[in-house]
């Protein structure tokens, strides 16, 4: 759990600053199955990948996260993948 932890704050960091290539190739190191469960993660990721361009896996990405989030009761991070 430390790792995904420690993935998801380094994720944070990245889009704030607007490091969004750089965020995509971190996360792509991490399990699927942790991205997948992590709506947060699932939601920076995919949005990170439509700033690169690429628009229809960084949409599936969000729609997980929404999906998640939802299944999670994470009303806020919902609210954050609608947009």
């Amino acid at each position: 759990m430390l790792r995904i932890d420690t993935t998801i704050e380094r994720a944070k960091q990245l889009a704030r600053a607007g490091r969004h290539a750089e965020l995509v190739e971190t996360v792509s190191a991490v399990d699927r199955s942790e991205l997948e469960a992590s709506p947060l993660l699932a939601l920076l990721y995919g949005t990170s990948l439509g700033r690169i361009g690429r628009h229809a896996e960084g949409r599936e990405w969000v729609e997980r996260a929404l999906r998640t989030a939802r299944e999670h009761g994470e009303e806020t991070l919902e609210t954050r993948a609608l947009n």
